[in-house]
């Protein structure tokens, strides 16, 4: 059975009666999803796509004005409309007609007589008619694929129970773009797959699209998704397409509405078995990775070789960067598909770990901040041997430990914050506690006396590149920084000029942190 269309509607004797076509240059052939009766002037906005209108025209009886550029907002969206004549208006506005032919959208006028409520159930009842039709084809389809999804253990299987029903070029892609399977398409070249894949990877995706599908006058795109991830494309190519040097494609009819559905449904049971193929190729990393992190170098050839079907080389340097559990995984993913195609996603129990190639973390940092507005983020220094990964992540550990002590949240360069690191792991040593007893404690009991904030200026000048920036931090004049500086070295006897001195004060400061947040607790 196929869709209700315009020429379907206009064979039954009923509607053909009481509703007749105006205009010339309709498209007959457009599909008839839904009926609606709409009277406000903003018609538009309350459409979809494939709507039967029924209206009065009403909004525009006494406003005439505001009728062509209503009506050419939602000639573009709907499929047909029927306009009742002899209540608010004597005919149908010959500016109507010309904008429907415009946009081959059918216009019907309505005899005065027929109530909108017997035209609606005239037209559901054949849109119920064909959606009743489609859904017992597709249960017995359904019945193919769970069958095919027992007894065969691949997802090329599951693409051929499609390809029985849905005669278009297609093409099965795993979370790398890897082509895992071809159906009906035996032309179909690398270079024309390759300006596909392209055009995936640059498109824009929402949520709703990774469960109904993402269509297009030259492909088709249904993503295997599960559990927040995308773990393979389905892609559909039109019948006729051209693949000369110029890569232009052409199309005479793309998919249907059942098509369309099935489509849907084929994803959803590729999304079954791409999820293992993913999981299980996750759990093999993840395992290489919990030994590179202790050390272990024994795997270290075949972590080499997985991580190549990445892109990654081994004469490349890569970067570690710790993404707090706070921050979505998903939002995460699709953050690492935009600013580096090439990357690796590990899960581990409190942090999700993300290797890319040190090349591109410029531009994956740039929007780093605005993007994840709250959580923590750490980069490490890059390493070009797998022997140092467990240091860098052990670094990457020390640097979360110290920022969630201090409850410091953002993007963290684990290099800066070495000093910190130092500080807080030798805080008990004899050296630091002298610090604390010639610096550290002679300014904290000047502030506290005469209510000034010596540490916190000299916190700032050790997160400030200039004096000038300090001051504008502060709130406060550049020749009141300039008295408070003065004034440390007249408590402490320690010089911000002079390298040791200035060593000594910045260890007195990053104590003075980890101070503060031990009271708090």
């Amino acid at each position: 059975m196929k869709p209700v269309t315009v020429k379907k509607l206009q064979t039954i004797k009923w509607f053909n009666k009481r509703l007749k076509l105006v205009n010339k240059n309709a498209d007959l052939d457009k599909t008839i999803q839904r009926v609606m009766v709409l009277e406000a002037p903003d018609l538009w906005q309350w459409v979809k796509g494939g709507e039967f209108v029924l209206t009065t025209w009403y909004a525009f009886a006494n406003k005439p004005e505001l009728q062509d550029e209503c009506f050419e907002k939602l000639a573009q969206r709907i499929s047909a409309i029927g306009i009742k004549t002899k209540r608010f208006i004597n005919k149908i506005p010959q500016s109507v007609i010309e904008i429907a032919d415009k946009y081959n959208i059918a216009v019907f006028e309505i005899s005065y007589d027929t109530y909108f409520g017997e035209i609606s159930d005239v037209i559901n009842v054949e849109i119920q008619d064909y959606a009743t039709t489609v859904l017992i084809e597709l249960n017995k389809i359904f019945q193919d694929f769970m069958q095919t999804s027992v007894t065969e253990n691949h997802a090329a299987a599951i693409l051929g129970v499609l390809a029985n029903y849905v005669k278009n070029p297609l093409l099965l892609f795993n979370q790398r773009f890897e082509l895992l399977a071809k159906r009906n398409a035996p032309s179909v070249d690398a270079k024309l797959i390759e300006k596909y894949i392209e055009k995936i990877k640059n498109g824009q995706y929402t949520r709703e699209m990774y469960y109904k599908g993402y269509e297009q006058p030259d492909m088709g795109l249904f993503f295997c998704y599960a559990r927040d991830t995308i773990v393979g494309y389905l892609l559909v190519l039109p019948l006729n397409y051209n693949t000369s040097a110029s890569g232009e494609v052409r199309q005479s009819k793309f998919l249907s509405h059942k098509e369309s559905l099935l489509c849907q449904q084929t994803a959803a049971f590729l999304s079954i078995k791409m999820w293992e193929i993913y999981d299980n190729e996750n759990r093999l990393l993840l395992k290489l990775w919990n030994e590179l992190k202790a050390g272990d170098l024994t795997h270290q050839k075949i972590l080499l070789d997985k991580i190549k079907e990445y892109g990654f080389e081994k004469k490349d340097r890569y970067n570690i960067i710790l993404f707090s559990k706070t921050i979505s995984l998903r939002k995460l993913k699709l953050y690492c598909e935009k600013y580096a195609h090439q990357h690796l996603i590990l899960e581990e129990d409190y942090w999700n770990i993300v290797i890319i190639p040190n090349r591109l973390l410029e531009i994956f940092k740039k929007h780093l901040q605005e993007t994840f507005t709250t959580g923590r983020i750490i980069i490490t220094p890059y390493f070009e041997n797998l022997s140092e990964i467990a240091g860098q992540y052990d670094l990457a550990l020390q640097t979360a430990k110290i920022i969630i002590e201090n409850n410091i949240s953002g993007v963290i360069d684990a290099v800066e914050w070495i000093p910190k690191l130092l500080c807080l792991r030798y805080k008990d040593a004899p050296e630091a506690v002298w610090i604390y007893k010639n610096i550290l404690e002679p300014l904290k009991n000047y502030d506290l006396k005469y209510h000034y904030d010596l540490l916190k200026t000299l916190e700032t000048i050790f997160n400030s590149r200039t004096l000038e920036e300090v001051a504008k931090k502060l709130f406060v004049h550049i020749n009141t920084v300039y008295y408070r500086i003065k004034k440390i070295e007249e408590i402490t006897g320690k010089s911000l000029n002079r390298y040791t001195d200035r060593y000594l004060l910045m260890q007195a400061a990053f104590m003075n942190m980890t101070d503060k947040k031990e009271q708090a607790e």
